[in-house]
């Protein structure tokens, strides 16, 4: 047995591991990471699995979607970037957008953070990108009236979607909170597709 090439061939199987492995902060290449999709010259829509959904209108239609489900202002669920990471991330691979819609929150108030914790977490992701000329829009999350893995926050993302709303005259309130046969249908979740469309157009309205 040769021992000087087996303990070469193990230097350079670590070597090319580790250079597959992301930075510190466990984003970047990592595949749990949605691809984006559309046209970085567009408009931008970046958040949650709801605005992952939107977000396929908006590829569709010309703009870009860097939306990925399970994410929130804080919370990465199975992702391996939260939505700031993720901006971040598309901001340094395709620069600036002109304008960029956030739909997010429920997710972070589901993984139990509170409702300041999610709400500061906003404002400073709103004001660092406004500072770097970014037009911020925030939509507020559309919630079911009934069934919904939401309904446990008892009122809690109501509030925050009211936060925003005060806090940021120009957020887009689709006032699609309690609705669920009109977005919802019979699925608790999520919209479902004519949902998703009236929610896209509803954004697009308000731009």
């Amino acid at each position: 047995m040769n021992i000087k090439k087996i303990a070469i061939t193990l230097l350079a199987v670590g070597l090319f591991a580790g250079a597959c492995v992301t930075g510190p902060s466990g984003i970047g290449s990592d595949p749990k990471d949605a691809p984006p999709s559309g046209n970085p010259a567009g408009v931008w829509i970046a958040g949650d699995s709801i605005a992952e959904g939107t977000g396929y209108r908006f590829s569709a239609n010309g703009d870009f979607s860097i939306a990925q489900g399970s994410t929130g202002f804080i919370h990465r669920g199975i992702k391996a970037s939260n939505v700031p990471e993720r901006i971040a991330l598309m901001r340094a691979e395709y620069g600036d957008p002109t304008t960029l819609v956030i739909l997010a929150g429920g997710n972070d108030l589901y993984a139990a953070y509170s409702e300041g914790e999610v709400y500061n977490a906003a404002v400073a992701l709103h004001d660092d990108l406004e500072a770097d000329g970014i037009d911020v829009r925030f939509v507020t999350e559309p919630i079911p009236d009934s069934g919904s893995i939401f309904t446990w926050t008892n009122g809690t993302l109501e509030r925050f979607n009211d936060s925003l709303i005060s806090t940021f005259g120009d957020t887009i309130d689709c006032g699609f909170a309690g609705h669920p046969t009109e977005v919802f249908g019979s699925f608790p979740v999520h919209p479902i597709s004519s949902g998703y469309d009236a929610l896209a157009q509803c954004i697009y309205n308000n731009l």
